[in-house]
Formats: C-alpha cells, sequence, structure tokens
C-alpha cells in the first residue's frame, strides 16, 4: 500500500485536479523524497486554488528559499502579512530575507512594526538598532542603545556602539564621554584608543590625544594611523 500511494495521489490529482487535499499530499511527497521542483508546482497549484491558506504560502516560500528564488520568497511572505498582519514569526523572517538580500529599509520597517506588537524584545531592539547605524540613521540608534543600557548598563559592547555613533552623528563631545567610560572598563581595545585619541586630537587636546595614542602603539607598534596622529 505504501508503494503504491504516491502513485495513487498521482492519479487521483490528475482525475481531480482542483482537488486541493490531493496536491497538498503531493507537495509533502515530493518535499520529503528531495524533489524541491515538484514541490514547487504544487504548492503553486494550490496557491492558485486557495489564494488564503497562509499555511501553504509559507511552506512554498520557504521551497523558494532553498532553491535560491529569493525574490519570489519574498513576494510571498509579504502577500502572507497583507493576509495576517499581526504574525510576528513572517515578520521576523520577512525581515531576515531583507537583511540577506540588502534591503536594509525595508527590514528595518518589519523590525518596527514587531517592536510596536513587542516592545520588549531586546534582541531585536539590538538588530534594529545596528539597522539603523548601517542607513547613518544614527539619531535613531542613539536611542536604542541608550534605552538599551538602561536595561544592562554593563554591556561594554553596546556603550562602545553607543559612543561610536555618536561620533558618526558629528557629536564629538557626547562620544568623547562614551569612549572614556567603555575603556575605563577594556583599557586594552585599541580601536576605541585610537578613536578617543583622534577626538582629543582634533579638539586641542593634545596631552591626552597623546597619551592614549602611545597605549596604541604599545599594543600594535606598527599601527601607521596612530604614528601619523
Amino acid at each position: 500500500r505504501s508503494t503504491l500511494f504516491p502513485y495513487t495521489t498521482l492519479f487521483r490529482s490528475a482525475l481531480e485536479p482542483r482537488n486541493i487535499d490531493y496536491h497538498k499530499k503531493l507537495a509533502q511527497l515530493f518535499s520529503w523524497n528531495e524533489m524541491p521542483g515538484k514541490a514547487v508546482h504544487e504548492y503553486e497549484k494550490i496557491v492558485q486554488l486557495d489564494t488564503t491558506d497562509v499555511k501553504v504560502m509559507r511552506a512554498l516560500a520557504q521551497q523558494y528559499f532553498w532553491s535560491n528564488r529569493n525574490k519570489k520568497g519574498i513576494a510571498l511572505l509579504e502577500k502572507v502579512i497583507r493576509l495576517i498582519p499581526d504574525s510576528l514569526s513572517v515578520r521576523r523572517q520577512l525581515a531576515q530575507q531583507y537583511v540577506w538580500q540588502g534591503m536594509p529599509r525595508k527590514a528595518a520597517k518589519q523590525y518596527e512594526e514587531i517592536l510596536s506588537r513587542n516592545p520588549q524584545n531586546i534582541e531585536l531592539m539590538k538588530k534594529l538598532a545596528q539597522l539603523y547605524s548601517a542607513l547613518n540613521n544614527y539619531k535613531k540608534a542613539i536611542i536604542l542603545y541608550k534605552f538599551l543600557l538602561q536595561k544592562d548598563p554593563n554591556d561594554h559592547k553596546l556603550l562602545l556602539l553607543l559612543a561610536k555613533n555618536y561620533l558618526w552623528s558629528g557629536n564629538t563631545n557626547a562620544a568623547k564621554k562614551e569612549f572614556i567610560k567603555y575603556i575605563a572598563n577594556n583599557p586594552s581595545d585599541k580601536e576605541a584608543l585610537l578613536l578617543l585619541g583622534e577626538i582629543q586630537r582634533w579638539s586641542g587636546e593634545w596631552d591626552k590625544a597623546k597619551s592614549n595614542l602611545q597605549k596604541v602603539l604599545i599594543l600594535s607598534p606598527q599601527n601607521k594611523k596612530t604614528k601619523e596622529l
């Protein structure tokens, strides 16, 4: 019976081409037997017959991603979101695909939507802050990093990211304060010492700049930029 089952399903599907149940069984069989092309073909038939079956749409989208048809997969997930806008799992999946496909603005939009529904998601907030930085939206990144540091004041990585975003935004005074805080707990961070030394150099605090730049050279004697400064 198990040997005949796939063929029986095929015959029934051919005789009843609008029977969604048969197409679903075939799609599962093809997927289990590592035949993604045929699985996609069956899932596409189901989606054509029922434009509201979000479970099948998500399965089809995943098949698209596995077969490197990312644009089709993203388009389908976008359709799913329009049908079930409160699904945080679909929004997370879509956001990650946007990131992987080099669409950070769209990814940020999805993360914003998720946080509007689940404002306590700390890990997602960190991802959104990184996207804001990548999009040169430093003010929004700074707001998130300050909030995150209120939640976890001992996260030195967040403190460093806050300092960098202040620097990139042109607020060197605020950046300097955060770099000093960070270096107090991470005195061997060459990058932070160099950035602080550079800020101090251009703000006229030459003795402080020299001190920090000398620390960099002790850690990295061949650092060309540090020598120039």
